[in-house]
């Protein structure tokens, strides 16, 4: 059994680990071993071996030899906020091998992922703990102002038509620059970044339904197929594709809600995420997932 959960910016994936050669995509990518330690390089260190591993956004990279399930967690680089600490994710460095002493409770929460399915509230809401843990860099942890979850429900009616800057930023009564200050603040990613996110899951949720990905990535205002799996792997470190090689079953919960774009504690109610709208979940096996 796998889980895969997809929310505004970032992802988490549980379960098996394909080998893939060196890679790199624009997140910070957070692999634990929920079994044995496994081998890690970057494309100018030699492989070393680790049960855990953080890697900066844009380092190449590969990971092999796993032996049993792992969890990976991807999140595009945010805006936090501490004056004493303004270097950016891991403070500068390429990689970190993480201690298993500090990443065993973040283990053991994954490792339940696969058992109890926590709602996606909680798991980002968990996934915020360990970046902020990483980085020494605080999320915004504030109450998400009112005017911008108008504007997040007039993208979401809006997709895939094009929607601009200023066109939203009237609806709440703010100025271009004032109203993209405040969406990054708050939300934690660009509006270009949040905007695309949605089409990503839009067009997943077609294909998840059994629309041909060509048709699904159009349809969503992407280009080609090509351009939505560009954007896909930069979302979850993996093809579309990929999902199709995993024996058994793949569970896929992808949620738009705003409770999920900024979560801010780790013990969130499974009702939140249930009681929205936008969340989705379906359970793939290996002969249904894609068509080309």
């Amino acid at each position: 059994m796998s889980v895969l959960y997809l929310g505004i910016g970032r992802s988490i994936f549980v379960g098996p680990h394909l080998d893939q050669a060196m890679h790199r995509h624009a997140t910070l990518q957070i692999t634990l071993s929920l079994s044995r330690p496994f081998l890690f390089r970057t494309s100018t260190t030699e492989w070393v071996k680790t049960s855990a591993v953080a890697i900066a956004p844009g380092v190449s990279h590969q990971l092999r030899e796993f032996s049993g399930p792992h969890a990976t967690l991807l999140a595009i680089p945010e805006a936090r906020k501490n004056p004493g600490k303004s270097d950016g994710y891991l403070q500068g460095q390429q990689m970190r091998l993480l201690d298993d002493g500090y990443i065993g409770r973040f283990r053991k929460f994954f490792e339940g992922t696969l058992r109890d399915e926590p709602s996606c509230a909680r798991v980002f809401a968990v996934l915020e703990e360990l970046i902020d843990d990483l980085t020494g860099l605080k999320s915004y942890t504030g109450r998400i102002d009112e005017r911008l979850l108008t504007v997040l429900e007039k993208i979401q009616e809006c997709l895939p038509e094009h929607i601009s800057l200023a066109d939203l930023a009237s609806q709440v009564y703010l100025s271009g620059d004032r109203f993209l200050h405040l969406f990054k603040e708050q939300l934690g990613l660009p509006l270009r970044q949040y905007i695309l996110h949605q089409r990503v899951h839009a067009a997943l949720e077609m294909i998840l339904r059994g629309s041909p990905l060509t048709h699904a990535a159009l349809e969503t205002g992407f280009t080609d197929a090509s351009h939505f799996t560009r954007k896909f792997i930069q979302l979850t470190g993996m093809r579309p594709s990929v999902l199709k090689q995993f024996r058994g079953t793949v569970r896929v919960l992808t949620c738009m809600s705003s409770r999920c774009v900024r979560p801010t504690v780790v013990d969130v109610d499974a009702a939140h995420c249930a009681a929205c709208a936008l969340h989705r979940a379906v359970t793939l096996d290996e002969h249904s997932f894609l068509r080309t």
